[in-house]
């Protein structure tokens, strides 16, 4: 079978995806599969031509990080001889007249779109390297200023409910993300929650934390709930003033956060993802304290619609809290492999963490259950074999829409 694989932020790009990115075509290539990669054009073009000549199939750096309707012009221009597209988002259903298209769907592309240019006037022209790159670096470096997600915002939300209808199927991420898939009236999908190396994040023999250690990785906006983190912190520290608090990510909060720590917390930073295995393995617990946020100005809604660094944190061997809401839930069973609280509910969140502390066999039982998961459910094998199956027409995938 030959796969064009529409792909975003392929490494070396810094991006959430690139890992699923990777992944998938590395895997589908593996099968036997004829596959070929358009991704964003570079921004290190030496790195990025440096990494594709280490690869067995090509690579199209060729797509544009704001001009959706150009990108669209540009993989249809090389569709002849494919069978079938998988894509990274919901978008490209778009081109689902010419072939079949396949989406892994991490629910944010539906939940607030984020094309940034959504118009076929002018698609081309902002699709200039010098145009594109001249307004992504101030879109990055304003820190995306709500203003256009406020003015685009009509415009996205048509474009992607076009563009949904489309996709021959799509793998949802979790439940919460297949929930709204059905609330736009597509049924299509299967729920395919996960996403790890479960090899790679196995903790080395005998492991252990240096001290008492909470950790969170992310980025630092207002639905990863790191105030009611804080909060929390504050609480256990007069239980256990030998507790640590590590924030690993960057992002607009940052610097009120930090504020309101009042060196409470350890800020971190940005850690390659190569490297967070060892923060994983360096903490007693790991904690998302999400909640379900609604932008006062761009009315988008925010919320975690899965959660891979809970995958990661469990492939750790290293037990998690989390708050109960968005796609959580399909990655956590509370008492098994972690424990939920009530999102923004800083008592009861401290409550667990003590409870991790105070409770060597809950936090082993599950620290222990959470390898299993990973190995088992979360890994990329599981994972990319379900999607696989279901683009070949080996079998029907098990994890059907309910």
């Amino acid at each position: 079978m030959k796969l064009l694989l529409v792909l975003t932020e392929f490494p070396p790009s810094i991006g959430g995806m690139q890992t699923h990115a990777i992944h998938i075509a590395r895997y589908l290539h593996g099968l036997g599969h004829t596959i070929e990669v358009v991704t964003y054009r570079p921004r290190l073009p030496q790195e990025a031509a440096a990494f594709d000549r280490r690869l067995d199939f090509p690579v199209h750096r060729i797509l544009s990080r704001l001009s959706h309707h150009e990108n669209l012009r540009l993989v249809a221009g090389l569709l002849n001889g494919f069978d079938a597209i998988y894509a990274s988002t919901v978008y490209y259903g778009l081109l689902g007249d010419r072939l079949p298209v396949y989406c892994r769907s991490a629910g944010n592309d539906v939940l607030r779109p984020w094309i940034a240019y959504p118009f076929e006037r002018f698609s081309r022209l902002v699709a200039s390297p010098l145009v594109d790159g001249t307004l992504y670096h101030y879109f990055v470096k304003w820190k995306r200023p709500d203003f256009v997600h406020a003015w685009f915002r009509d415009a996205r939300f048509q474009l992607m409910r076009r563009a949904l209808q489309g996709n021959a199927h799509i793998f949802a991420n979790s439940h919460f993300t297949g929930d709204l898939l059905r609330d736009l009236h597509f049924d299509r999908y299967s729920v395919i929650p996960g996403g790890v190396d479960a090899a790679e994040f196995c903790p080395p023999p005998m492991q252990q934390p240096k001290g008492l250690i909470y950790l969170t990785a992310c980025r630092l906006v207002a639905k990863k709930g790191i105030d009611t983190f804080l909060q929390a912190a504050a609480i256990v520290r007069e239980h256990r003033p030998e507790a640590r608090f590590v924030i690993v990510g960057d992002g607009p909060q940052r610097e009120a956060l930090e504020r309101m720590s009042n060196g409470v917390a350890e800020f971190a930073g940005r850690v390659p993802h190569e490297e967070m295995k060892r923060q994983y393995w360096a903490a007693s617990c790991f904690v998302l304290p999400s909640r379900d946020h609604v932008h006062k100005r761009t009315g988008l809604r925010d919320v975690e619609t899965m959660g891979r660094v809970l995958c990661e944190a469990n492939a750790a061997g290293v037990p998690v809290i989390a708050s109960r809401t968005g796609g959580i839930p399909s990655i956590v069973e509370h008492g098994y492999n972690g424990l939920l609280t009530a999102p923004e509910d800083a008592k009861e969140f401290a409550h667990a963490m003590l409870r991790i502390a105070e409770d060597r066999q809950l936090s082993l039982r599950l620290a222990a259950n959470g390898l299993e998961m990973a190995k088992t459910k979360f890994d990329w094998t599981v994972v990319l074999e379900e999607q696989a199956a279901r683009i070949t027409g080996r079998r029907v995938a098990t994890a059907q829409a309910t």
